[in-house]
Formats: structure tokens, sequence, C-alpha cells
């Protein structure tokens, strides 16, 4: 998980939620709890108190969908024009 949640999708059947990144991805977490506050649409907190729960709490989880959308930062943003400039300066 690299970026904040974009969407959430509990199903209360199974006590799995989908969760849809902002980076495209989608991952599965099992039983999670209906009552926990982020699973409020009102929550105004929901993204915090997600990641919170995440970092607190063991809970199993699969990859459903991978990322689909690159995520620049400044540090993969310098990564990347280091490796071109390197790439460049090597073929001269």
């Amino acid at each position: 998980m690299s970026t904040l949640p974009k969407h959430f999708n509990y199903d209360p059947q199974t006590r799995a939620l989908d969760v849809e990144f902002g980076d495209g991805s989608v991952i599965r977490y099992f039983e999670i709890d209906p009552r926990l506050a982020f699973l409020s649409d009102s929550n105004p907190r929901r993204n915090r108190d997600f990641i919170n729960f995440l970092q607190n709490n063991p809970v199993k989880s699969e990859m459903i969908k991978e990322a689909t959308r690159w995520n620049w930062s400044i540090e993969t943003a310098n990564c990347f024009f280091i490796s071109v400039c390197r790439s460049a300066r090597s073929k001269h």
C-alpha cells in the first residue's frame, strides 16, 4: 500500500473488505469487524482510522489488483532521473 485508500467495499456476510487505493491497487482484508469506525461513510477520519487499524492489528489480506497508476514522489522522481542520466552518460 503506497497511497491512501480511495474506496471501501465491505461485505458483511463474508466480513471481507476490499480497499481500492489511489494507485489503482485493490487489497482484500479478511475477518473485519463490522463495527469498526472506518467502515462508516460519514467518518471524516476514515483513512486515518483505517491506517491506524492496519498498523496495530495483524490482518490477513491478499492483493486483488496490482497498481495501475504510478505515484510520483520526490524520491521516485529523483531515482528515475538519476538512472536516466547515468544511462545517457554510459552511452557516450
